[in-house]
């Protein structure tokens, strides 16, 4: 008993120690998969539960059809008018809400137009007049600015700089003959 307790004790530590330390031993690198095979077997299970899914809505929608056609073999037209009737039903409760929410979009959309276009836009499809006012919204967000960076014309003075002394460090040739016009300008 006690052998077991301490060889559930070592197995313990042991496995605390192999989630500390994050490399692969041999064991785990020799169950490993390449991705790209991954990847491959991946795809071609996905491909087959498409096909299997495809198959099974077959064969329900045999099976319905079989079962309707032996009801009205049987002359159960009762039962067949009725679940068509609630199906009917669903089918017009689903449509009279898409016919809501097309409304409600249509009033939201004509509201963005200016009231001028109203009468005329009012009568284009829903999906056309929201791409109307998507181009109308991006025409008016361009507005023409000037994109060019005006010239900076720096202190004519002292030949762009703030003052003699930057001048003349920074340009000194240019500096001198500023300097050289400006004695000249005063005779």
């Amino acid at each position: 008993m006690s052998n077991e307790s301490v060889n559930q004790d070592v197995k313990q530590e042991s496995v605390s120690d192999n989630d500390k330390n994050p490399t692969v031993n041999q064991d785990d690198k020799q169950n490993m998969i390449p991705q790209a095979r991954f990847n491959e077997l991946n795809k071609k299970k996905s491909s087959e539960i498409e096909e299997l899914t495809t198959q099974l809505n077959s064969y329900k929608a045999k099976e319905e059809a079989a079962r309707k056609k032996r009801l009205e073999e049987e002359g159960n037209f009762k039962q067949l008018i009725s679940e068509q009737e609630s199906e009917l039903s669903t089918l017009r409760t689903f449509k009279a809400d898409m016919d809501t929410k097309i409304a409600e979009k249509r009033e939201r959309l004509i509201k963005q137009l200016p009231e001028e276009q109203r009468a005329i836009y009012g009568e284009l499809s829903v999906d056309a007049l929201e791409q109307h006012i998507n181009m109308s919204n991006n025409n008016m967000n361009k507005v023409p600015t000037n994109t060019q960076q005006p010239k900076r014309v720096g202190n004519q003075e002292f030949g762009g700089y703030s003052s003699w002394i930057e001048f003349a460090q920074k340009d000194p040739a240019g500096a001198e003959k500023a300097i050289q016009q400006h004695n000249a300008g005063r005779r």
